[in-house]
């Protein structure tokens, strides 16, 4: 029972590694994600059997994908973003939908 979520919290290291060394430069990918992987209540998190850190997972792969397809103008990266913030909501509901929307918008508004 404990895997899936450990894997999830491994992916979010992945994930963030890729995305930030794609959006500014792989050794700020590399040291963000060296930071997130040696925080202890992350990897406490981790480990714990609930929908949170999975939600938290695809909630962050869909802004970041969008903030990538939006930067290099393309749609194969907004079209991920849809599908994983539909993944996030069959995985904890409106919540995996509602945050990307809401934070995307004001993000659109204020810039």
């Amino acid at each position: 029972m404990r895997l899936v979520p450990a894997l999830f919290g491994f992916l979010v290291v992945i994930i963030t590694w890729l995305g930030i060394s794609v959006v500014f430069d792989r050794l700020i990918g590399f040291l963000n994600s060296l930071l997130l992987a040696t925080c202890p209540l992350y990897w406490g998190l981790a480990n714990y059997i609930n929908l949170d850190l999975m939600v938290a997972v695809l909630i962050t792969s869909s802004l970041l994908s969008i903030y990538i397809g939006l930067q290099h103008d393309n749609k194969k990266w907004i079209y991920a973003a849809y599908v994983i913030a539909a993944l996030a909501t069959l995985t904890k509901g409106l919540i995996g939908l509602a945050f990307p929307v809401i934070i995307i918008g004001l993000w659109y508004l204020f810039s």
